[in-house]
């Protein structure tokens, strides 16, 4: 039975997909999310991050990436520039806060909160 992370990641992806299935960045995220799809549900994130280039080796959060990534949002005139910008900025503190134990599957699911809430932030 897949994990509930796996079902959004996949609809997120279809959802992408639909919107701009030529965009470049939403086939790469797609492959990135199927080669991910056996990873354990709480270590799901941290896979997809590490082939975004989100997370690095070192299990830091890496600003610069979001904001590449986040040109499919920009594209679709979803989110400006200068939003993805602060979206990231905002994010970054999650290597701040987090400590040597919190690394890794937790730093990646901290990423993504703080993106969602940033999102929902900016977007309402």
């Amino acid at each position: 039975m897949a994990s509930l992370r796996y079902v959004v990641a996949v609809v997120l992806v279809t959802v992408l997909v639909y919107c701009s299935a030529l965009h470049p960045l939403v086939r790469r995220l797609q492959f990135h999310v199927n080669s991910c799809s056996n990873e354990t549900p709480e270590c799901m994130h941290q896979c997809i991050f590490k082939k975004m280039g989100i997370v690095n080796k070192n299990g830091q959060y890496v600003e610069r990436k979001a904001v590449e990534w986040m040109k499919i949002a920009t594209d679709k005139k979803i989110l400006t520039r200068s939003q993805t910008i602060k979206i990231a900025k905002t994010c970054n503190s999650v290597n701040k806060s987090s400590s040597k134990r919190s690394k890794g599957c937790h730093l990646a699911e901290q990423v993504s909160v703080c993106m969602h809430n940033e999102m929902l932030k900016v977007c309402s």
